[in-house]
């Protein structure tokens, strides 16, 4: 108790690095600029019913029960309705106003808000953009939990149940706007819970809502399958009641299907068991798959009554696992024992936390959703179809007939007894509970001096579980945010794994994939050995939710790593002393930065010609988004060089990069390498001094440029020989422009083809001309477009290919290069919302295709075929779109920058009602009227 008095507290901070938090902060500003908030009405217990729909809770006649109904006509409203028409919503007023034009005024309260943050290179469209999505995220996320009760209330066989699912129809929407905002990654959280999870205590004692209705306890996800977990008294209102089980979103559908979990030494994934070689089988169930129930609420026994008798809570435990993240290349490069990479680089993977019981999972009735603790896995159980003897709890009267179960959910003077107590088709064994984040991590692996990197988790489980602890506190007290804030976990192949524990990130963990950040916190780590050591208290080290991990806690094994991680660094590669001998010094990117600060003479900054990975700008993991404001205030004394290491030929989107960089660098250049021979790739030259890194996954011109083990040596700069690269524009085989104040801010999305063509029309027609004078040969078309997502972006390519093919008029092959993909959250049935997964993407192309490619034979007598649309792997593509035209040797290539969808909006007209567009409907040639508010950037070349 001393110890939590006398603590430091460390002082509130904005962390200005971090995306979500700066985003957040934005979307707050957003809300108040646009007046939005008081379009809801204004009032901080505002309900988010007013923000998002048209409806309106009122009461029911004389009583004190409360029902939805409708404003405009007073009409009542069911979980039928959904969320209704969001026409004239204030949620509708916000995505307006993020699609119009930007005020000057806003524009430059934007850019002072953006000023020495991670977006300070962004323009104030991209956060306005974000804005948008995030909002409707929010959105998507309500519709989706409304939609879970529309089926169950449809089929409910009494009015007492109806009324069941009204009150829960009421629940989310009652709820507090600025809750639900910070609670669902909308505005700042303030260390508010995030997804949160309910022990619903309405249910079990009122059948209406009511003024006096009081809000269910609640906890955030990791501590509500710690401290809900089946079994648990729930104290609240002076009142105990028992969680007895679980809801999940597909409760009340009649076919239950839950998620199954799959592993090896590698890795483990959700579903996609084709993606392992080999499998493992899990201890809690003895088999290798295991079932995965998402929560969605706890709930009581709703035929037990509450009392105050408050019993211990059972002890269960709650682990975390990374899931979906890529296979790391056992590659042994830097000198470090450790090495470092980001979720963005990983794959995007989740966090998986989930509740394993005692060991063995939990036993689960899908009909009542009765939960309760397994004591052994029924796989390799001797009497496999034995229940837990809490199961069924009551006993027959009947000796020849089996003991069974109340239901859990059907309240009424008698007791109901469940359907499903001893059918095996509605009892799950050894199940898990649980639910994945996404957020920000970083993984992290490490070996031991002149050995491969540790992949067993076994020989040194005590050593990464140390580590582990370590690097969390140590980063938090780095970053001096809450250790709460930061979790971390081991995963099947030894990786050490730190992630943010606020859903969607919060920008911390990220960072520590930068090697100066590392390095740091490596050093902390050891500052925190000491004084444990010192103290002679393990315990220091952890805290109530790493309380499991005491037993393997081993300080010695810790500090002989990272005096083992310090040697390690002192020795130099045998290829950097092959080349310099042993004058190199260990630098670092921070060292590199401040170094060019300082420097008056001219400078050299070097990038590697691995193109397909050049990142420049308006990206997230964009170079300029890192390190321009380093770079570009002595830019005119810089010159940008691309070191060669293979003969690949610069193609136009990366010259389009170098013309950006021409713009605040006084020249840009190309030479070979001549050190790749020896597998050393230099990053600058400064005042004589030539830093370097022996690393190739941190030499390209993207966010990991530096990220590497850094080496400087005095020498002569061998980039005095470099050739200039060219960056003017020939007008007759290339045409940049963008459509701005000049062009139409308003049109249908059939007139975005000839909008284009009538800003390069000599380029455009020169090539139609050519084909139709050499025409004996398949005119072969493909769009490539790594995040083609939505109906929408892809009726708009579609009609943009249309119009090409029909102007060039020759029989044709269709090709979409796209990558896979798999979307948490997405707005349902809207036709502007990401497809939930690749798959579904790729069967609306392939629909939408044959659609084109029937109605051009049928009405122009083009013939012409699609290729069958399959995604790429992930990460396969380029980070630019083309429209590529090939015909006889030559190449007609357009390169809309972000994509043909990139800067439009659906547009309404203020002076008439709102268009849907149902999804039932959309066809490839469905007309949408469409509207910008900023410059879109086009570069159309010909290719040979």
């Amino acid at each position: 108790m001393e110890n939590v008095i006398m603590r430091n507290v460390n002082s509130p901070t904005v962390d200005l690095n971090s995306a979500q938090v700066i985003q957040r902060h934005i979307n707050s500003f957003l809300i108040r600029e646009f007046g939005v908030f008081g379009m809801a009405g204004g009032s901080i217990t505002e309900q988010v019913i007013n923000y998002y729909t048209n409806y309106q809770i009122v009461s029911d006649g004389d009583s004190n029960h409360f029902k939805i109904k409708k404003k405009t006509d007073n009409a009542p409203v069911s979980p039928l309705d959904g969320l209704g028409d969001e026409t004239g919503t204030p949620y509708e007023a916000f995505n307006n106003k993020c699609s119009e034009a930007l005020s000057d005024d806003l524009r430059r309260k934007i850019r002072i808000l953006l000023d020495g943050t991670i977006f300070s290179s962004r323009p104030p469209q991209y956060v306005i953009e974000q804005a948008r999505k995030m909002n409707e995220n929010c959105y998507a996320e309500l519709e989706l939990r409304i939609q879970d009760y529309a089926e169950p209330y449809r089929k409910a066989k009494s009015s007492k149940q109806q009324a069941f699912f009204e009150m829960k129809f009421i629940e989310p929407l009652a709820s507090r706007l600025l809750s639900y905002w910070a609670t669902h990654r909308f505005t700042p959280n303030a260390n508010m819970p995030v997804n949160v999870i309910e022990f619903d205590i309405n249910s079990s004692s009122r059948d209406t809502y009511t003024l006096v209705t009081t809000s269910n306890p609640s906890y955030p996800l990791r501590t509500a399958l710690s401290q809900y977990a089946p079994g648990n008294p729930i104290a609240r209102d002076g009142m105990v009641r028992i969680v007895r089980g679980i809801r999940y979103t597909n409760f009340f559908k009649p076919e239950v299907t839950f998620k199954k979990l799959y592993f090896n030494r590698e890795q483990v994934v959700i579903d996609t068991k084709d993606e392992l070689d080999s499998f493992e089988k899990w201890k809690v169930s003895a088999s290798t798959e295991l079932d995965l129930l998402q929560p969605a609420e706890f709930i009581p026994d709703m035929n037990e009554s509450a009392n105050r008798i408050l019993d211990k809570n059972l002890y269960t435990r709650v682990s975390a696992q990374l899931i979906g993240a890529e296979e790391w290349k056992q590659d042994r490069i830097e000198p470090h024992l450790f090495d470092t990479r980001s979720s963005r680089e990983s794959g995007n993977g989740q966090i998986l936390y989930y509740n394993e019981g005692i060991g063995y999972g939990y036993c689960h009735c899908t009909k009542c959703g009765k939960t309760v603790l397994e004591n052994w896995p029924a796989a390799s159980s001797s009497d496999p179809d034995k229940l837990p003897n809490e199961m069924n709890n009551i006993s027959s009267k009947d000796s020849d007939k089996p003991d069974y179960h109340f239901s859990l959910i059907k309240k009424g003077h008698k007791p109901n007894k469940c359907l499903g107590c001893s059918n095996p088709d509605y009892i799950k064994r050894n199940v898990v509970l649980g639910d994945m984040i996404q957020t920000d991590y970083t993984e992290i692996r490490i070996r031991h001096f002149q050995k491969n990197w540790i992949n067993n988790r076994s020989e040194e489980e005590n050593l990464l579980i140390t580590l582990g602890l370590l690097f969390t506190r140590g980063l938090s007290e780095e970053l001096n945010v809450e250790r709460t804030d930061i979790d971390f976990t081991i995963t099947p192949n030894s990786h050490i794994c730190i992630f943010d524990a606020n859903p969607g990130g919060s920008g911390y963990s990220n960072q520590l994939a930068a090697m100066d950040l590392m390095k740091s916190v490596i050093e902390r780590a050891r500052t925190i050995l000491e004084a444990a050591e010192k103290s002679g208290n393990k315990d220091a080290l952890i805290d109530k939710f790493t309380l499991h991990y005491i037993n393997h806690i081993d300080i010695k094994a810790a500090k002989d790593w990272i005096d083992e991680e310090r040697t390690a660094r002192k020795v130099l590669p045998d290829t950097v002393k092959e080349v310099f001998g042993d004058n190199v010094t260990e630098a670092s990117l921070a060292k590199l930065e401040r170094c060019f600060a300082l420097s008056q003479n001219e400078k050299f900054i070097f990038v590697d010609d691995d193109y397909t990975n050049w990142e420049y700008e308006a990206t997230d993991s964009c170079w300029k988004g890192q390190f321009f404001n380093y770079f570009a205030p002595h830019g005119q004394q810089t010159t940008f060089c691309v070191v060669e290491n293979t003969n690949n030929i610069m193609p136009t989107p990366a010259l389009s990069m170098m013309r950006s960089i021409k713009g605040w660098t006084n020249e840009v250049t190309h030479i070979k390498n001549p050190f790749i021979d020896k597998k050393l790739y230099p990053l600058a030259y400064i005042d004589g001094r030539l830093f370097f890194t022996n690393n190739p996954n941190h030499i390209t011109l993207n966010d990991k440029w530096g990220n590497g083990t850094i080496y400087y040596i005095r020498t002569n700069n061998f980039a005095i020989k470099a050739k200039f690269i060219k960056t003017e524009v020939e007008d007759t085989t290339a045409k940049i422009f963008k459509l701005d104040g000049t062009a139409p801010s308003i049109i249908k999305s059939s007139e975005l083809a000839s909008l284009i063509e009538s800003r390069a029309d000599e380029i455009i027609n020169s090539f139609v001309d050519f084909c139709k004078t050499n025409s004996n040969e398949t005119l072969k078309v493909s769009y490539q477009d790594e995040h083609l997502k939505s109906v929408l972006s892809m009726v708009l390519s579609l009609q943009t290919i249309g119009y090409f093919i029909k102007k060039i008029g020759l029989p044709y092959s269709l090709e979409f290069v796209v990558e896979k993909y798999y979307e948490v959250n997405n707005k349902q049935n809207n036709i502007g919302a990401n497809q939930p997964t690749s798959e579904e993407r790729d069967n609306w192309l392939n629909m939408m295709g044959n659609e084109l490619v029937e109605d051009l034979e049928h009405d122009k007598n083009i013939k012409g075929t699609l290729i069958p649309v399959v995604s790429s792997p992930k990460k396969a593509l380029p980070h630019w779109r083309v429209l590529t035209f090939e015909y006889a040797g030559k190449k007609l290539c357009i390169y809309p920058d972000g994509g043909f969808m990139n800067g439009w909006f659906i547009y309404n007209d203020p002076k008439k009602s709102r268009h849907i567009y149902e999804l039932s409907t959309i066809t490839y040639d469905t007309e949408i009227y469409l509207s910008r508010n900023q410059d879109i950037k086009f570069d159309i070349t010909i290719e040979e």
